[in-house]
């Protein structure tokens, strides 16, 4: 059976002090009191003011709260306005509650189900158009009472319970989530992936270098993980296909590999999996989607990969892990890297 979310509950939002007070008693009766107490605190800041009036607009909202041992750490915190941008990123439009089976609305792994929280604030994301950061998350039919887990987040999170909390829905997880980080964290930390590697890469970036639009001369990596773009989709091959490519063409040059790398980029859009769409990379190849019974591919040009891990969230884009290199560039592309950088 398909689970479909809950949306539009008759139970009116969070509109005033009195109804947050309400919310905050209803809430401590499922456990989580550590969540509600910070709520009032939370209440007075700016960012917290913020959250408040957009959960006012309907009930039409899921909130992943820390469980009280997850918030331990958390308990004598005086920066409240920070903790609020951290508490919207636990916060997503739309209410996934699933009445009939009192639980999570999940896709089933490795699919996820993705939805946008209500993170905005500058310093923690960077995406086009201004947009919130997204969280991830999906259902192990495979372990042992099919957990759900949160996927976008450095450390294991599971969600412990589901609640509907006057007419919210309301997750208990085990850790607090963390926010995604620059893509160069993302790439060199094992927590961010479940296999096949993306450190060679990350290294490969680290080490082409090109001239940026400012005047600076800096690697790649460091052009992804800065603030020179606000969107974009990375197609990061595993260190096994970067083995192979090496291992195949040993005496590749660098201006070679740096051209190779940029096919790898599509800037200034922000593709999930479930917003792929045909688009073209810095180096102006098109690239195309398929979905079959087998997975899901890129194509670029000639070279088609199938990618092995979606949907690695980072401050301002997203990258997938792919099973083969994209190393073929269109046949007029010969103006170089820091030219396509900055055509496009």
């Amino acid at each position: 059976m398909k689970l479909v979310p809950l949306i539009g509950l008759v139970l009116g939002p969070l509109s005033v002090a009195a109804d947050l007070d309400a919310f905050m008693a209803e809430l401590s009766k499922t456990g989580l009191t550590t969540f509600s107490s910070l709520l009032p605190s939370i209440a007075k800041t700016a960012a917290g003011k913020s959250l408040i009036n957009q959960l006012s607009t309907s009930t039409n909202f899921s909130i992943f709260a820390p469980t009280n041992e997850a918030l331990q750490g958390l308990k004598n915190t005086e920066d409240y306005e920070d903790l609020a941008k951290i508490i919207s990123y636990h916060i997503v439009h739309g209410n996934y509650y699933h009445a009939a089976d009192q639980c999570l609305f999940a896709e089933t792994l490795p699919n996820v189900t993705l939805a946008r929280t209500l993170l905005n604030a500058s310093e923690y994301v960077q995406l086009e158009n201004g947009s919130s950061q997204v969280l991830t998350w999906g259902r192990n039919e495979t372990a042992s009472g099919k957990p759900v887990k949160i996927i976008s987040t450095a450390r294991e999170t599971t969600v412990q319970a589901a609640y509907l909390v006057q007419g919210y829905a309301v997750f208990a997880v085990d850790q607090i989530i963390t926010i995604p980080p620059w893509l160069s964290t993302i790439l060199k930390n094992k927590n961010y992936y479940t296999k096949n590697t993306t450190s060679l890469f990350a290294t490969a970036l680290d080490n082409a270098y090109t001239d940026l639009p400012d005047g600076k001369h800096k690697s790649l990596l460091q052009y992804l993980s800065d603030n020179y773009l606000s969107g974009y989709t990375l197609f990061a091959p595993s260190t096994d296909a970067l083995s192979k490519l090496t291992s195949t063409f040993p005496e590749m040059k660098p201006d070679e590999w740096r051209d190779i790398l940029l096919n790898h980029v599509i800037n200034g859009t922000t593709l999930y999996t479930n917003t792929f769409k045909p688009s073209t990379a810095l180096t102006g190849q098109s690239t195309t989607f398929t979905t079959n019974s087998s997975g899901t591919y890129v194509t670029s040009g000639p070279i088609t990969a199938k990618i092995i891990q979606a949907n690695l969230i980072a401050k301002n884009g997203v990258a997938h892990v792919i099973d083969t290199v994209l190393r073929r560039l269109p046949d007029d592309y010969d103006c170089g890297a820091s030219k396509a950088i900055e055509r496009c």
